[in-house]
Order: C-alpha cells, then structure tokens, then sequence
C-alpha cells in the first residue's frame, strides 16, 4: 500500500456504514478537489481491494475515493475510474459508485454504451446493468416484494376465508347430521311411547273384553240358576196346585185313629174304686189323662 497523505488516511476507517448514507461530505476529513490525483490513486489501488492484511476497513476506501471524487466532480479521473467495472466484475459497490459518478458528470450514455458494446463481460455487464437501473430494479424488486406480500395476503385472507367457509359448512353438516339423529332419536321416543300406549290399550281393551266375557259367563250362570230356580219353583207350585185339585181322601190322623181305637176296643170301665189322679194317665189306655178321659164317665 503507497503512503498517502494524512486526510486520505482518515478516509481509511470510515468503513461500510458512511456507504449507507444517502450523501457523505469528504470536506469534513479535510479533502479537497486538489486531493482528486490521490483519490484516483486510492481508487485504483489493488493493495486496497484485496489486502486482507490491512484492517478490513481499508477495503472500502477505494470507493470513498471514487464518492470523493464524484462530490468533487473530477471529470479527467472519469475514464480512469469506469475502467474498475472491468477488473472488479461483481463488486456491486464499484458498480453502484461509478454509475453515481456518471450521472453527477451527466455521463450515463457512456455507462450505457459499455453495457451494449460487448467491450465488458457478461458478468461486468451484468452487474454494471443493475447498478444503472438500480432504483428501477429496487422499485420491481419492492412492487414484486409487495405484490408477493400483497398476494400472500390474499391468499391468507382467501385460505382464512375458505377455511371459515368449509367450517361453517361444516359445522352445518354437524349440525344438520345433530337433528337428524335428534329427530331419529324423537321419533323412536314417539314411537315407543306410541307402541306402549297402543299395548296398553290393547292390554286394558282385552282386559275389559275378558271381564265383559266373565260378566257375560256369570250372568248366564245367574241366569240359568235363576231360571233353575224359577222352574223349580213353579213345578212345586205346580205340583201343589194339582194336588190340590185332585179330591183328597180322608186319613184318619194318628189321634183320632188312637181315639177311634180306643172307642172302639175300649174295655169296660175299671174298677171305680182304682184312685186315679186327675193328672194321671187314664186307666182306660187312652193315653189322654185321666180329667180328659174317663174321668166323668
């Protein structure tokens, strides 16, 4: 690495993060467009590209130089710079510092004619391209980014939407399926409730057709004892009016067959005599006491 002056030295440890900036004053190190020649050293300086014995910091100062340069407007190092997207093919920094210092000098025509006139490689081209449109192609890269997000958005919101869709068919599946097992399973209820009044009814129908038919047998064994009873009794009556039609013959009843007896067989009067109670039987045989008999005789 040559030896440079003290403010290009300080331009060593400003590093990658004052590249972010959108614009870094050089002025503020002390450098000055008199400073250009030194710049397009350091710019140039492959020590500085790949050193990696110096502090990694260094690495970034060839394009500080260039950014120096391009805030200075050094025109005569122009040329010399647009060279660097030949060595450094793929080194977006190189690329994006030297389209900045073409568009400062209004020298894009000459950026654009590098791209198509074959003098660089693919690669060079490529990456020179994409430093020239790097706003547009951020600009794409953000609306694809966007369009993705956007897309991804709504396609979550289709998905969720979806989603809330088949859940709510779904749960209308669910719950008609619900009803209907609800419904079959109140329709069994109905059913059996239905079947059970219907036994029972058959139940009470054959329970009173059964007493209906015991009344019926009862009655009719009522009846029948009755007219048993009935026709029983009107033969006796019957029987009883005949007899009592038919001219009855005379029985001497046992009393008056004994008195006819002892009428008719009595022996002559006992010994008077013989004391007789009143209360006594008689003596005669009659088996009248004696008052009632022979007493007064």
């Amino acid at each position: 690495m040559m030896n440079y002056s003290e403010n290009i030295q300080k331009m060593f440890a400003l590093g990658s993060e004052s590249l972010e900036k959108d614009a870094f004053d050089y002025q503020e190190l002390g450098l000055q467009s008199s400073d250009a020649k030194e710049l397009l050293a350091v710019a140039l300086d492959d020590t500085l590209h790949y050193n990696d014995t110096v502090d990694e910091s260094y690495l970034y100062a060839p394009i500080h130089a260039i950014k120096a340069l391009t805030q200075f407007k050094a025109e005569e190092a122009f040329d010399s710079i647009a060279t660097l997207v030949a060595e450094y093919e793929d080194d977006d920094y190189v690329a994006d510092a030297i389209v900045s210092y073409a568009k400062v000098l209004d020298k894009v025509d000459s950026i654009k004619s590098m791209i198509t006139n074959n003098s660089l490689s693919n690669l060079a081209s490529d990456t020179l391209y994409k430093a020239l449109h790097k706003d547009e192609i951020e600009a794409q890269a953000q609306a694809k980014a966007k369009a993705e997000e956007e897309a991804k958005i709504q396609a979550e919101i289709e998905a969720k939407a979806k989603a809330e869709e088949e859940a709510k068919v779904q749960a209308e599946i669910e719950a008609q399926s619900k009803a209907e097992e609800e419904a079959k399973i109140q329709a069994e209820i109905e059913a059996k409730a239905k079947a059970e009044e219907e036994a029972k009814i058959q139940v009470e129908t054959e329970a009173k057709a059964k007493a209906e038919e015991e009344a019926k047998i009862q009655a009719e064994i009522e009846a029948k004892a009755k007219a048993e009873e009935e026709a029983k009794v009107q033969a006796e009556i019957e029987a009883q009016s005949k007899a009592e039609e038919e001219p009855k013959e005379e029985v001497p009843t046992p009393i008056v067959q004994k008195i006819e007896s002892v009428t008719l067989n009595r022996e002559p009067a006992l010994d008077p005599h013989i004391k007789v109670g009143r209360n006594d039987p008689c003596p005669c045989g009659s088996g009248n006491k004696y008052k009632k008999c022979c007493m007064n005789k």
